[in-house]
């Protein structure tokens, strides 16, 4: 199995679960499954890790939660991305982009 260095995969978190918030408002452990599944199970988050990160997002304005009420007894915190967090997921994918980029310009090819 391919380890990815834990500082890339601290990095990449928030770009993903951003992303994965484009496409439809979540809870967390969909989240986390949703990472592992396309992922090929080679990419695996904690939730301990997952939600810091969505904490610090609501702070910001990037993210708003919300409970949602499911069955009788069970309640769910679904998140859901704002017009900043769009914003901020763009500039986020930018300097990304390009740093990988640059990084690209300084490997040698010929190994």
């Amino acid at each position: 199995m391919k380890t990815i260095s834990a500082n890339v995969k601290r990095a990449a978190i928030e770009m993903i679960l951003l992303s994965l918030l484009c496409e439809q408002d979540m809870y967390g452990y969909e989240m986390v499954q949703e990472i592992k599944k396309r992922s090929n199970g080679e990419y695996s988050l904690l939730e301990g890790s997952m939600y810091p990160i969505l904490y610090r997002l609501a702070e910001n304005g990037d993210v708003v939660d919300e409970e949602r009420k499911v069955g009788v007894r069970l309640t769910r915190v679904y998140y859901h991305i704002t017009d900043s967090g769009k914003e901020h997921l763009r500039e986020l994918i930018k300097t990304f982009d390009e740093q990988i980029a640059l990084v690209n310009t300084m490997i040698r090819r010929d190994i």
